[in-house]
């Protein structure tokens, strides 16, 4: 009964009682086949929380063995600042991967997740080296990664003293990027507006930010 009501939830687009449902039937596995396959769509439309909340649901021994679901964990430390939380989760989900063949897409997500730690721990080389890697195995896939990807880029690449680069680049990407994608859009605009406010050039970071 369980199992038949976590298909009739996903059907109708109710994600959260199908992962309950399947969990109550003990089809641990499906649920986080289901977190995995809905979870890029409340990522771009910024509800992590949801995806948190879905991650709980989980027994930590599943989330532990699948590579995606420690990124997805990985992913909610950063938008929560719990940089502290990070060298653990990533040296799980690499050693998960050098075990079997990674998308290309999985791949991009740890290494954007291996630069935005190293950002943060100053380590500007390295951190530029991993985010262009994850822009371009991330490049042409939808995820809304791919955008936060850029703007660590753009910030990566300033930290490393490549300033002109990093401003045309994005003001290239802004160009291109179609204006129905409100999220990536506004993730490319903030990372100019930013490396323009570090770099003291305060009246091309207001016109950004407005």
């Amino acid at each position: 009964l369980h199992a038949r009501a976590s298909a009739w939830f996903e059907s109708q687009g109710l994600i959260t009682d199908s992962i309950k449902h399947a969990v109550a039937a003990g089809d641990d596995l499906r649920a986080a086949h289901i977190i995995e396959r809905y979870r890029d769509h409340e990522f771009t439309a910024d509800r992590w929380y949801v995806v948190q909340r879905w991650l709980t649901m989980l027994p930590p021994a599943i989330t532990c063995k699948r590579p995606k679901l420690l990124l997805t964990e990985a992913w909610i430390a950063t938008l929560r600042h719990q940089m502290s939380r990070l060298p653990k989760i990533l040296k799980q989900a690499k050693s998960l991967l050098r075990s079997e063949t990674a998308e290309p897409t999985v791949s991009g997500e740890l290494g954007f997740l291996l630069g935005y730690s190293e950002y943060f721990d100053g380590q500007a080389e390295g951190s530029r080296q991993h985010l262009e890697e994850a822009v371009s195995q991330l490049s042409g896939a939808k995820t809304p990664l791919l955008s936060e990807a850029e703007l660590m880029l753009g910030l990566a690449r300033c930290m490393a003293g490549q300033n002109e680069k990093a401003v045309r680049t994005l003001e290239d990407r802004i160009d291109e990027v179609d204006s129905s994608e409100g999220q990536r859009l506004s993730r490319l605009i903030a990372s100019l507006a930013f490396i323009h406010l570090v770099c003291g050039d305060m009246p091309r970071a207001r016109v950004e930010a407005q």
